[in-house]
């Protein structure tokens, strides 16, 4: 017998669902969000370790569990199990364990199952292709290898967990896992001044260093001082960027001859100085990481089908635009960092990075539903 608990849990409008998951949302944003609450998650055996889990998969907003169990609670159990109260001993530790983990969220939907996990594999197995994860605690060996090699079959991951006090293991089974780091750490802006897009030269060069006020002078973007003097550079080096550490001090000193407004007072605008600072961090050759490379050059990316996963067909689509439109180029990311400007010239230059990065956007999505259609 299934029974269900908080059914009516996900209608729940008492708490603004941005309010209540803000902290969360800033990581995994929305998409992610939905995501987890259209997840099934299913736990056998409501462990210390088990429940321990579910309750970090509850506490987001996880849309379905169920919990496999018929055990009994023991005085044991109560002691080491926060789910499990004294008064519960005697009762299904399902049964009360689900109606607990319920109870931290009222968005959730909480099921639990009185059953033994081999009676299910030997005569319900299709009972877990319901799930989008299986999180298995304290299993036997045959047992656990049984289940591994089912959800190994249907392709449904399988954590495995045990613990012993203080000490414990936990091993993920699953054929292929996709993770987008959405918000990487300590990632460089991608600005491709080595390597401009046509939008970003036209912009550029319509902006005159020299017809322009002491006040406009001191507000140029250093984006643009940046792409005004490389420019120069490379035009006295065989198009090339400066590379090394001596290239580009000396490429710094280049730019230093041009900003000296005040040779009395020893002063550079303050734009031009973050230009400087700026210029091993920003003036970096334009190229396609290897990691994905390897990603480009794998079958999965290669030989796409009907069954293919979608990551794998964002894969091709990107795979296909930088060899055509892109040019060599990954699709652009379109966010420029701060920098001392005006708001208008700031905006401006914001917008040709952001008007160039949805342009690749639809460009990768048109690609993707060719490859859908055929």
């Amino acid at each position: 017998m299934i029974n269900n608990l908080n059914t009516d849990g996900q209608n729940s409008n008492i708490l603004n669902k941005n309010a209540k998951y803000d902290r969360q949302l800033r990581l995994w944003g929305n998409h992610g969000q939905t995501k987890l609450e259209n997840s099934r998650i299913c736990l056998i055996n409501a462990s210390t370790a088990g429940t321990e889990a579910l309750k970090s998969m509850v506490l987001p907003g996880v849309g379905y569990f169920s919990i496999i169990d018929d055990n009994t609670i023991t005085k044991e159990d109560v002691s080491k199990n926060f789910f499990l109260p004294f008064e519960s001993v005697g009762q299904n530790r399902a049964k009360v364990a689900s109606e607990n983990l319920c109870e931290l969220n009222q968005d959730v939907i909480g099921d639990y199952l009185v059953e033994n996990i081999d009676r299910i594999l030997e005569n319900k197995p299709e009972y877990l292709k319901s799930f989008n994860l299986v999180i298995a605690t304290n299993l036997k060996e045959n047992t656990y290898k049984h289940l591994a090699e089912y959800l190994w079959n249907e392709n449904i991951p399988l954590i495995s967990i045990r613990s012993f006090g203080l000490i414990g293991f936990l091993r993920i089974i699953t054929q292929e896992h996709h993770v987008v780091e959405a918000h990487p750490d300590n990632q460089l802006p991608i600005l491709r001044l080595d390597q401009p897009f046509e939008e970003l030269k036209t912009f550029c060069n319509s902006v005159d260093l020299n017809d322009m006020s002491e006040a406009e002078y001191s507000h140029i973007p250093y984006l643009i001082i940046l792409y005004k003097y490389l420019e120069l550079w490379k035009s006295q080096n065989d198009g090339k960027i400066p590379k090394n550490y001596k290239e580009k001090e000396a490429f710094k000193h280049f730019i230093k001859s041009g900003v000296l407004r005040n040779e009395e007072a020893g002063k550079f605008e303050e734009n031009f100085e973050e230009a400087i600072k700026n210029v091993n961090s920003i003036i970096v050759p334009s190229q396609i990481p290897v990691e994905i490379k390897q990603l480009f050059n794998d079958e999965k990316c290669l030989k796409t089908d009907e069954n293919s996963d979608k990551f794998w067909i964002i894969v091709r689509a990107i795979k296909e635009f930088t060899e055509n439109e892109g040019m060599g180029h990954l699709p652009l990311k379109g966010t420029i960092p701060d920098m001392v400007s005006d708001s208008d010239k700031y905006v401006a230059i914001q917008n040709v990075y952001k008007s160039k990065a949805q342009h690749d956007v639809d460009s990768v999505l048109s690609r993707v539903e060719r490859i859908l259609v055929h």
